[in-house]
């Protein structure tokens, strides 16, 4: 009987079908999968803002790709248009499968993803932003600095703009971004005034507040000021934390720059919204 069994078993095994492998518009019109996006609560305008959902059509299992340098278009054009920043593979084995999206907004002005924001047409961006996808997917950049280099080509923000917390992301997306729009890296003292470098003290009126919570374990944690159409408008905060237990942030920033009447403060840890709340300004326009 094991005679029998050990040879019926390997011949399974080394003659199963290999999985196929499409890009995801590919699968539409083949009529193997279907999709629809949905608004990710935890994330925001750059950080996974939605959740892909993937139907199998099919009995087969297939990897679908959805690659970086792809145009996620809303039905209400009041919402942002984003585009993809890394590669995703999707292993479609059950008949629903559900994925965050790795993108970014491309129109600062508009209004962040939300509950009632729909997005469905998908298109290929124009080769200057797939070269800046393109170095965001390789070096896994997924910051408020790559929010920024995006909307250097596609809002014509100054490269100044990608100046944060990290030098190094911050020399490469500049050296990208010269590239492709053939200006000149902006000049230090440029770079190191209050509105180019996050961690400037440099305030006129300054609006502070500290931010409490407990971590079980090490996490990164970031603070960020948003405005009131949920786009983030200023970094407060990038900390990795290695120790447990009860923690306390600081923030400031300066309301003679920032002069909503309102903001929100928003604290994420390990890329998840852990909370936010409202702030009132003294200063009015």
């Amino acid at each position: 009987m094991v005679n029998i069994i050990i040879p019926v078993f390997f011949s399974m095994l080394f003659n199963q079908k290999p999985i196929e492998t499409m890009s995801l518009q590919e699968a539409v019109k083949a009529k193997k999968v279907s999709f629809y996006f949905e608004n990710n609560k935890e994330g925001s305008h750059f950080l996974h803002p939605l959740v892909i959902v993937v139907k199998n059509l099919q009995k087969e299992q297939l990897n679908v790709t959805l690659k970086n340098g792809l145009l996620i278009m809303p039905k209400d054009s009041n919402y942002q248009t984003l585009v993809t920043i890394q590669d995703l593979v999707i292993n479609i084995k059950n008949q629903e499968s559900r994925f965050k999206i790795e993108a970014m907004c491309t129109e600062q002005n508009k209004n962040a993803p939300n509950e009632a924001s729909i997005y469905k047409t998908i298109n290929t961006a124009n080769p200057q932003l797939c070269k800046l996808t393109d170095l965001l997917n390789t070096r896994k950049y997924n910051n408020y600095q790559a929010q920024n280099a995006i909307w250097v080509l596609t809002n014509g923000q100054n490269l100044a703009t990608v100046n944060g917390f990290d030098k190094t992301c911050r020399d490469s997306l500049l050296d990208v971004l010269c590239d492709i729009t053939k200006k000149e890296r902006p000049k230090a003292e440029e770079m190191e005034s209050y509105i180019y470098n996050p961690s400037s003290q440099n305030y006129k009126v300054k609006v502070s507040g500290r931010i409490n919570f407990t971590l079980y374990k090490s996490a990164h944690v970031s603070v960020g000021l948003y405005n009131l159409q949920q786009v983030q408008v200023r970094d407060l905060v990038q900390e990795t934390i290695n120790t447990s237990g009860e923690q306390s942030i600081y923030y400031a920033f300066d309301n003679s720059i920032y002069k909503d009447k309102e903001y929100i403060v928003k604290t994420y840890v390990n890329d998840k919204l852990l909370f936010e709340k409202r702030q009132k300004m003294s200063i009015r326009q």
